[in-house]
């Protein structure tokens, strides 16, 4: 793991010897899965240190300020785990839900969360469409990530239900597809709000390594509609 040690480094980011052990057993157990089932493209373990590990951690940047230290966080779209248990990792007391829709993905999430020994966090298999409007997770969560899920658009009326208001949506994007009019605009409609929500780009570029990378912070600030997000397969097909 030196390549994520060091490029931590230079973003102020410290990892301890064993969130690097955690980090190594994650490699190795993700590239020994995903021989078999399609967890992730990316399959290298150097490209695993940058693309997933260090990718996902760069939201240590933000916290406590201007992101306050979370007590819940939803990944939605979780996938391999990224980038939830990384972030579970590196701030092991916060609780952590991961959501994904594909079955050996979850299984893959368990066994990693075993594994790891990590505790207060639960895999749930389900969409967000409908989880979304379970009192038990409606309006539940400090936090809530998505990373490489869908566009801004869609990925806020995905997200914002989960959210409790004063918590924030973070999207992982790229410079030019960040699209924080999008989330504005998508927020506005969802809480019916005449003004428009604040929105912040925070990016980060390494270009040692090509590394670069924006984060959107959406603030949930109003309540939204009940009816929101809509229907499974809606919100992409036809967002907002």
């Amino acid at each position: 793991m030196d390549l994520l040690k060091k490029y931590a480094s230079v973003l102020n980011i410290n990892i301890s010897d064993g969130q690097l052990n955690s980090f190594r057993l994650y490699s190795e157990q993700l590239i020994k899965w995903n021989a078999k089932f399609n967890i992730t493209r990316i399959t290298s373990p150097e490209e695993i240190q940058i693309k997933h590990f260090l990718d996902s951690i760069t939201l240590l940047k933000l916290i406590p300020n201007p992101i306050p230290v979370p007590m819940s966080l939803i990944d939605i779209g979780s996938g391999g785990g990224f980038p939830g248990i990384p972030l579970k990792i590196m701030i092991p007391q916060i609780d952590v839900t991961l959501l994904e829709a594909t079955g050996k993905k979850c299984d893959f999430l368990s066994h990693i969360s075993k594994t790891l020994g990590l505790e207060k966090i639960q895999i749930v298999k389900d969409r967000a469409e409908s989880l979304s409007h379970n009192n038990q997770f409606r309006n539940q969560f400090d936090l809530v990530t998505s990373r490489a899920l869908a566009s801004t658009a869609t990925l806020v009326e995905l997200s914002a239900g989960f959210c409790k208001t004063g918590g924030n949506i973070i999207a992982w994007k790229t410079a030019s597809s960040s699209n924080i009019s999008d989330a504005q605009r998508v927020l506005k409609i969802l809480t019916s709000q005449s003004t428009p929500p604040e929105t912040l780009e925070h990016f980060t570029t390494i270009p040692e390594i090509q590394f670069s990378q924006c984060l959107v912070q959406i603030p949930k600030q109003h309540d939204i509609a009940e009816r929101y997000p809509r229907q499974n397969g809606i919100p992409k097909k036809r967002p907002l």
